[in-house]
C-alpha cells in the first residue's frame, strides 16, 4: 500500500486528470443505461423452467388476458348495459395489438331446451331479463365476465406482445385506459386491472420512493458529517467519493450493455452505502494523523497505510458476500451478483483513488479537532454484566427468528389505500379472482369415472377459502348437460358426446381432442408464498387419492412464478450462510490466525440474528427485497469487525509490551470512533427509507438501521471481551501456540 500512496501521490496531476475523463465519459455514456423494472426476470427462474412452461402452453394455448376492464353500473346491469360493452369492446379491438377482447356482449353459451343444445350469443338469451340472471345458469362464465351482484361487467383484453416488452406493454395499458376513459357513458365507474397495471404502479413507487429515500439521506448526510469532523473537506470529499463510484459504475452498466432490473434498483443505494463507510474510515484517520503531525503527505501516507489495507479486506469479504449469490439457480439473482461484485469494486477503487488524491489538492490551513470529542474516552468492562445483556437480548431475538414466515405477495408491498390495490380487492371480493394456480391432469378423460374424479377434486380445492373458481374440460362438460345440480351418468355421457361435436368452439386450451390430457385452472385472490405452497400440497395430497391411470401435476406459469419467488428467498438466505463461512475463513487467512476467524463469527452473525429476530416481532415477512438488506447487512457487519481488528493488531505490533486492555482500549479510542460516525450515518440513511410507499424498502430501512446499530454494540462491547479472553495475550504467548518466531505475528499489512 506505501508504494502505491507514493505513485498516486508522484503522479497525482497525471492521474486525475485521467480519473475526471474517465468521469465525464461515464457521465455522457449513461442516457444509454438500460432500466427495466419489470418483475417478468424475477418470475423466470431458468431458461430450462421456461422452456417447460412454454411447452406446457404450447400443448394447451390459452387466450392470452392481460388486461381486465371493469364497467361498474349503480344499477343491476340488463340489455342496454350490454350494448355498451359491446360498443366499447369494439373500440379497444380497434386498437394495435389488441390480440383479443372478450365480454358477455361477445361470449357464446349454450342453450338448451325443445331439440338439441344449441350455441347462442348470450345478448341473445333472454334480452328481457338481467344479465345475473342468465350467467347463473352457465357455469363457464359464473363469476367471470360479471360480478356476483350483477352491477358489474368486465372486458377481459389480450395484447399480441412478448411478456419481456414492458415498455410496449405500458403503452398499451395506457392507450386503454384513455379509450375507456374517453367512451364509457359517465355514469359508469371504470376500474382498470391486471397484470400490467400493478407492474406499472409498482415501478411508480420503487422509482419514486427511491428518488425521495436518496434524497432524505443525503440531506442527512450533509447534515451529519460535517457535525462529525466539524470540516468543510469531511463533508464534501466522501460525499464526492461516494457519487463517483455511483457514476462509474452505471457508466461500466452502460457500456457492458447491463441493466438495472427489479433487483438491481438496489445496487446504486448499497454501493454508497459501502463506499461511504470505507471513505468515513479513511477520513477519520487522516484527520488523526494529520492532528498528530502536521504533515500532509505523512497523514495521507498513514491514512493509506493503516485503513487502506483494511478497505482492501473490508471490499474483498463484501464481494465475497455477494459474489456467492453467483450459485444461485435463478438466472436474475445471478445477474444481481455479478452486478454487485462490480458495484463493490468501483466502491472500493473510488475510495482508495478518489479520496486520498482529492485530499492533496484540498487546502488544509491548520490542523482541526473532530467533533464529538466525548468519544475519546471510549473503553469497555464489566464483562459480566456485557455478556448478560448479550445473552438476554440473544433469547429474545432468538424468539422473534422462531416467529419469521416466509411470505410474498403482489399487493402487499403497495399501501393498502393504494387504488389498484383497492380495485383489486374489489374484484377478488365481486368477481373470481385474477390470480390462478393450474394443473395439468392426464388419463382416459372422456369416460364417466374419470369425470367424477376430477369433479370431485375440483369441488375439494374450490372448497378452499382463497380459491375463487375453477375453469376446466368438467366445467364444459356441465356447460354441454345443462349444469344440473347433480349430475347423472346419462348426462355425463351426454356431455361428454356434446364437446366432442362443438368443432372450432372446442376448448383447446383446456383439453386435447383426443380427450387423453388436459389443463385445469383454479382462480385465486393473491395467495402468498406460504398459502402457494399449502396448495400446493393439497393438490399433491388429491393426486394421490386419483383411481388409477388418472394423474395430476401442478404446472404452468403461475406456478413457476410462485416458485422463482420463493427461489430467490430461500437463495438469499443460503447465501448468507454460505457468506459468513467463507468470510471467517478469510479473515483466518488474512491475518493469518484461526483464533481471529472464530471469534469474528459471534460477532458478525448477531446483528443478522437481531434484525431477523426484530422482522419476527415486528411481523415483516422474509421476501426478495427484505433479503437483499441482510446480504449489504452482513458485509457492513462484516467491515467494522475488520477495521477494529486491524487497528487493535496495529497497536500490538507498535507497543508489544503493553497489556492487551491497553491496545483495545487505544483501538476502541481510535477506529471506535470511526464506527460510531459511521453507524450514525447509516442509521440515519436507514430511517430515510422508512417513509416510503413500498413495503419492502420501508421495511429494509428499519431492518438496515437494526443491524448497523447493532453490528456496532458488539464491535465495541462484545468484540472486545472476546479478543482479551480468547486472544493471545503476548506476543511470546502468540508465538508458542503457533510454534513459529516473533516475526509471525498475525499483521494487518503482510
Amino acid at each position: 500500500m506505501t508504494r502505491f500512496t507514493e505513485f498516486l501521490l508522484r503522479f497525482r496531476v497525471a492521474i486525475s486528470l485521467a480519473l475526471f475523463g474517465l468521469l465525464i465519459a461515464s457521465v455522457a455514456v449513461m442516457p444509454g443505461l438500460s432500466i427495466d423494472l419489470s418483475v417478468i426476470p424475477l418470475l423466470e427462474a431458468s431458461e430450462e423452467v421456461k422452456a417447460e412452461v412454454e411447452a406446457f402452453a404450447a400443448r394447451f394455448p390459452d387466450q392470452k388476458i392481460d388486461l381486465p376492464i371493469v364497467l361498474e353500473w349503480p344499477d343491476p346491469i340488463g340489455q342496454a348495459e350490454l350494448i355498451e360493452v359491446r360498443r366499447v369492446g369494439e373500440k379497444i379491438r380497434e386498437l394495435p395489438h389488441a390480440a383479443q377482447v372478450l365480454s358477455l356482449a361477445t361470449t357464446e353459451v349454450i342453450v338448451h331446451g325443445d331439440g338439441p343444445p344449441r350455441a347462442s350469443n348470450f345478448m341473445e338469451i333472454d334480452p328481457e331479463g338481467l344479465a345475473l340472471d342468465r350467467v347463473a345458469r352457465h357455469p363457464l362464465i359464473r363469476g367471470r365476465l360479471l360480478s356476483r351482484d350483477g352491477r358489474s361487467a368486465v372486458i377481459l383484453i389480450g395484447n399480441d406482445m412478448p411478456l419481456g416488452e414492458s415498455e410496449s406493454r405500458h403503452d398499451f395499458l395506457d392507450a386503454v385506459e384513455e379509450l375507456v376513459t374517453r367512451e364509457a357513458p359517465s355514469s359508469v365507474a371504470v376500474h382498470i386491472l391486471g397484470g400490467t397495471m400493478i407492474e406499472r404502479v409498482m415501478n411508480r413507487h420503487i422509482i419514486r420512493d427511491m428518488i425521495q429515500s436518496i434524497a432524505i439521506e443525503s440531506l442527512f448526510f450533509v447534515f451529519l458529517l460535517p457535525l462529525m469532523f466539524r470540516t468543510i473537506r469531511g463533508m464534501i470529499l466522501p460525499l464526492a467519493t461516494i457519487f463517483a463510484a455511483v457514476i462509474l459504475n452505471f457508466g461500466f452498466m452502460s457500456i457492458s450493455g447491463r441493466s438495472i432490473n427489479a433487483l438491481g434498483v438496489a445496487i446504486p443505494g448499497l454501493v454508497i452505502v459501502i463506499a461511504l463507510c470505507d471513505a468515513i474510515h479513511m477520513m477519520h484517520r487522516f484527520e488523526e494523523a494529520y492532528m498528530k503531525h502536521g504533515d500532509r503527505r505523512r497523514a495521507i501516507t498513514e491514512m493509506m497505510q493503516n485503513v487502506g489495507q483494511a478497505c482492501v479486506f473490508t471490499s474483498m469479504t463484501t464481494a465475497m458476500g455477494f459474489f456467492s449469490l453467483i450459485v444461485a439457480r435463478h438466472a436474475a439473482v445471478r445477474d444481481f451478483a455479478i452486478s454487485m461484485t462490480f458495484g463493490v469494486g468501483f466502491a472500493f477503487a473510488s475510495v482508495i483513488t478518489i479520496l486520498p488524491l482529492a485530499l492533496s489538492f484540498w487546502p488544509i490551513r491548520a490542523p482541526h479537532r473532530e467533533g464529538m470529542a466525548f468519544l475519546d474516552r471510549f473503553g469497555y468492562g464489566r464483562r459480566a454484566l456485557t455478556v448478560a445483556l448479550f445473552a438476554g437480548a440473544l433469547c429474545v431475538v432468538t424468539i422473534g427468528c422462531s416467529r419469521i414466515v416466509v411470505e410474498s405477495t403482489w399487493l402487499g408491498e403497495l399501501p393498502q389505500r393504494d387504488q389498484v390495490v383497492v380495485d383489486m380487492r374489489w374484484y377478488e371480493e365481486n368477481f373470481q379472482g385474477l390470480f390462478s394456480l393450474e394443473a395439468e391432469i392426464g388419463g382416459p378423460l372422456d369416460s364417466v369415472a374419470s369425470f367424477r374424479a376430477f369433479d370431485a377434486l375440483e369441488q375439494r380445492i374450490l372448497a378452499e377459502p382463497d380459491v375463487t373458481g375453477v375453469e376446466s374440460y368438467a366445467s364444459w362438460v356441465r356447460e354441454m348437460a345443462g349444469d344440473p345440480d347433480t349430475m347423472t351418468e346419462a348426462e355425463v355421457r351426454s356431455g361428454l358426446r356434446i364437446l366432442k361435436l362443438t368443432g372450432e368452439s372446442f376448448p383447446r386450451n383446456l383439453l386435447m381432442p383426443d380427450f387423453t390430457q388436459g389443463r385445469i385452472v383454479f382462480r385465486t385472490t393473491d395467495i402468498g408464498t406460504k398459502r402457494f405452497i399449502e396448495l400446493k400440497s393439497l393438490f399433491a395430497d388429491q393426486a394421490e387419492r386419483l383411481p388409477a391411470g388418472l394423474k395430476l401435476q401442478t404446472t404452468g406459469y403461475s406456478e413457476m412464478a410462485w416458485e422463482s419467488s420463493h427461489l430467490i428467498v430461500v437463495t438469499l438466505f443460503q447465501s448468507l450462510v454460505l457468506s459468513l463461512i467463507s468470510i471467517s475463513v478469510f479473515i483466518m487467512l488474512s491475518y493469518r490466525s484461526v483464533r481471529l476467524g472464530l471469534i469474528s463469527i459471534l460477532p458478525n452473525l448477531l446483528p443478522i440474528i437481531a434484525a431477523l429476530g426484530v422482522a419476527g416481532w415486528v411481523g415483516i415477512p422474509l421476501r426478495m427485497g427484505i433479503l437483499m438488506v441482510f446480504c449489504a447487512g452482513m458485509g457492513l457487519a462484516v467491515d467494522d469487525s475488520i477495521h477494529l481488528i486491524t487497528r487493535f493488531i496495529q497497536e500490538r505490533r507498535l507497543d508489544p509490551r503493553a497489556s492487551m486492555q491497553a491496545h483495545l482500549q487505544r483501538s476502541l479510542r481510535s477506529t471506535g470512533k470511526a464506527l460510531v460516525i459511521t453507524t450514525v450515518v447509516l442509521a440515519a440513511g436507514g430511517a430515510s427509507y422508512m417513509p416510503s410507499n413500498f413495503k419492502s424498502i420501508s421495511d429494509a430501512g428499519l431492518l438496515l438501521a437494526t443491524i448497523v446499530i447493532v453490528a456496532l454494540l458488539t464491535d465495541l462491547f462484545l468484540l472486545p471481551i472476546m479478543l482479551e479472553r480468547f486472544y493471545p495475550k503476548t506476543i511470546e504467548e502468540a508465538s508458542a501456540e503457533q510454534g513459529t518466531g516473533a516475526d509471525d505475528e498475525p499483521s494487518a499489512t503482510h
